[in-house]
């Protein structure tokens, strides 16, 4: 009689454990398709900005400032994804994938007479900024 009682309880957790990763699973695979659908939109153009912050400008204080770019950039047309990183002590990319050259090089302008982005840029060592806007020629 314990053996029978011991093989259901061995049953039933196998049984919880494999309806768990079957949620995962599941709960992976809507992700993995939202990415792709993310994926999915053309890049046409790629912005690449690499800077350094001012002599003075906390990390945590750049990043926030930087973070506050996103409401105005994410809102512009052809906009897709942008990512933000840190290479070195203190040397940062900004890489912003958009569906057209053209929306790239308009937001580009329009950033500039934004009074919240200005605000935002005043962490940057304006010396130290190199930007550019490419063209994909492929994708791997």
């Amino acid at each position: 009689m314990k053996q029978i009682i011991y093989l259901a309880c061995l049953w039933l957790i196998a049984t919880a454990c494999a309806t768990k990763q079957t949620k995962n699973t599941m709960e992976q695979a809507t992700l993995n398709n939202a990415n792709a659908a993310n994926q999915a939109q053309k890049v046409g153009a790629i912005e690449l900005v690499i800077f350094q912050f001012k002599t003075g400008v906390a990390e945590s204080d750049g990043i926030r400032a930087m973070k506050t770019l996103n409401n105005f950039v994410s809102k512009q047309p052809g906009f897709i994804s942008r990512k933000f990183s840190k290479k070195g002590e203190n040397a940062w990319v900004d890489l912003v994938f958009w569906k057209s050259m053209q929306e790239a090089e308009t937001a580009s302008k329009l950033v500039m007479q934004s009074p919240e982005c200005l605000e935002a840029f005043k962490v940057i060592e304006e010396s130290s900024m190199k930007m550019m806007h490419a063209t994909p020629v492929f994708e791997n």
